[in-house]
């Protein structure tokens, strides 16, 4: 009875451990801290955040390949990063937040052919030229000025016709809660358009999601996100 009260003991402290270390990588909701060593927690007890975040990067995994370089910038928890890291031959994770890269580091260490790195997405470089850039909810945490340069960076670690493929929310208003981590809203089609071909990325094609169905599809009636495929225009001469 006293080694299964302390097993049982271990595992609470096991679980209180977890919720404590995913309540401070989350950034007071700036990040989804999905734990994909935590073979206890499953889809199905995911809330509607974190499903949809994770439904995002499972449709990413479908334009990849094993001989490709990718990179994941605002990775935040890296779970995402891990995930494609199965379909890729190497993924380098980006992010802003030391503490949340180096438990990251820490956390997929066995994960041989993923690179965390530390930094602003402006200031990176000496990665090698990338095959695709995946990018979830990041360009609206800039102000809008520096949204082209966003895209500009994209540009500068894409190889010819490497493929974009980024997503925001869809017209999202400016209100309290959407002002405590985001600096540029109401974005759509037409200003995405705008952003990308003045970077030289040419349109592939626009998806959509909702918090309802998670589903990523061209056509819906709900848009919560709006996710955009773009190619790097390819060189000539």
């Amino acid at each position: 009875m006293r080694i299964v009260s302390r097993l049982v003991r271990s595992q609470r402290l096991r679980t209180v451990l977890r919720t404590l270390l995913r309540s401070d990588l989350t950034g007071d909701g700036e990040r989804v801290e999905i734990d994909l060593t935590d073979r206890g927690r499953c889809y199905d007890q995911f809330d509607m955040y974190e499903k949809s975040h994770f439904e995002r990067y499972q449709f990413a995994c479908s334009f990849l390949s094993p001989d490709m370089f990718v990179g994941d910038f605002a990775c935040g928890t890296g779970y995402g990063t891990v995930m494609m890291s199965q379909y890729a031959h190497h993924i380098f994770g980006c992010d802003l937040n030391p503490q949340v890269v180096n438990a990251m580091k820490k956390r997929y260490r066995q994960t041989k052919n993923v690179k965390f790195l530390e930094g602003d997405i402006l200031e990176i470089r000496d990665l090698p030229p990338l095959d695709l850039i995946a990018s979830f909810e990041m360009i609206e945490h800039f102000q809008e000025q520096l949204i082209p340069r966003v895209f500009g960076k994209f540009n500068e670690l894409l190889k010819s016709g490497g493929l974009l493929l980024f997503s925001t929310p869809y017209m999202q208003p400016r209100t309290g809660a959407s002002m405590k981590h985001h600096k540029t809203f109401w974005i759509d089609e037409s200003r995405v358009h705008v952003w990308a071909e003045q970077s030289g990325f040419n349109i592939t094609r626009f998806y959509y999601q909702n918090y309802e169905s998670h589903n990523i599809a061209e056509m819906l009636d709900k848009k919560d996100f709006i996710i955009c495929l773009c190619s790097k225009a390819r060189e000539t001469g």
